[in-house]
């Protein structure tokens, strides 16, 4: 019986066992490499993409957060939201979100008292000039009426009706802010009863202040306005004793009330804490609608007052 030949039958398979050769597991390494790196490069970019489209989201609600505290009511609105350098103060997980906003008063009509037009500009980095913004937008708010209290000291109010009284403020035309023309004869004088034709003392404190015309000057309450036709409210009351005061009143220059000088309380049976409102409609092609108030010209009386004004654009 010949047992070599089972033997001599086993050699191969025992080489075969010796493992992989060098090119073998070359072979395998790249093919593995030409598999991962792929991947990896691909978690790579979907990450970069989340964080970008992120940054890209924050911007977004910072840029809808400043349009949001846009307020066209507001008597400083020009230096508020005109910066000369990028606000660097906003930060989102550790990333700087450079922003700057820029009142438009360089064209006509941009900025008056009734539109505000702001460009909003966003950075990539703090390193960026502030003239060469990556993203910018432009915001437009207007308000159809202006609505002003001349009283001290100045606070703004919302009556009844939810509308904001404005606080006064000094004219300046640089920066389209309406105004008076001065401040020397302001004062508060709070009616001691309720004023007989407002229900319930409802709204009283519209006419709580008052801007008092001297004897021998005249008040001018100037706001910027683009070229149109507009509706002037003038609001009086009577606070103190049923006297006699005759006052002209001027739109762009024109007597507005000629032959009929009276105010309150004349217009109320002379009563006192008696409110009145005289209404007119002026055309402005000027740029600034101008409102003046002076003692009449014939009469010699006391002096005249007004508490409040509104001015609606209608065309």
């Amino acid at each position: 019986m010949d047992i070599e030949t089972p033997l001599k039958q086993a050699r191969p398979s025992q080489r075969a066992a010796k493992g992989l050769s060098l090119l073998e597991v070359l072979l395998m390494i790249t093919m593995l490499s030409a598999t991962i790196l792929p991947c990896a490069l691909m978690l790579t970019r979907t990450g970069q993409n989340a964080r970008d489209v992120y940054l890209q989201s924050t911007r977004s609600i910072l840029l809808n957060s400043l349009q949001d505290e846009m307020n066209v009511d507001r008597n400083n609105f020009v230096p508020v939201y005109n910066l000369a350098a990028m606000n660097t103060d906003t930060t989102e997980s550790g990333q700087v979100i450079p922003w700057r906003s820029v009142v438009d008063t360089t064209n006509a009509g941009a900025s008056d008292s009734f539109q505000k037009t702001v460009f909003y500009y966003l950075y990539n980095t703090a390193a960026d000039a502030a003239n060469a913004p990556r993203y910018s937008t432009k915001v437009i708010q207007t308000r159809n009426t202006l609505r002003v209290r001349f009283d001290t000291p100045q606070a703004g109010y919302m009556d009844s009706s939810g509308q904001w009284w404005n606080p006064w403020v000094l004219y300046n035309g640089a920066a389209m802010v309406p105004g008076i023309n001065n401040a020397s004869s302001l004062y508060t004088n709070y009616p001691t009863q309720p004023i007989t034709n407002l229900p319930s003392h409802r709204d009283a404190d519209i006419y709580r202040g008052g801007w008092w015309v001297n004897s021998t000057g005249s008040i001018t309450y100037t706001a910027p306005v683009s070229t149109g036709l507009y509706t002037v409210k003038l609001y009086f009351v009577e606070n103190n004793a049923a006297v006699l005061r005759l006052m002209d009143i001027f739109l762009e220059g024109k007597l507005m009330n000629p032959g009929n000088p009276y105010f309150a309380p004349q217009y109320c049976g002379n009563q006192t804490f008696c409110a009145n409102v005289q209404m007119f409609d002026v055309v402005v092609t000027d740029g600034n609608l101008d409102i003046t108030i002076a003692p009449n010209s014939n009469t010699t009386n006391d002096d005249p007052y007004i508490q409040a004004l509104s001015i609606k654009k209608r065309t």
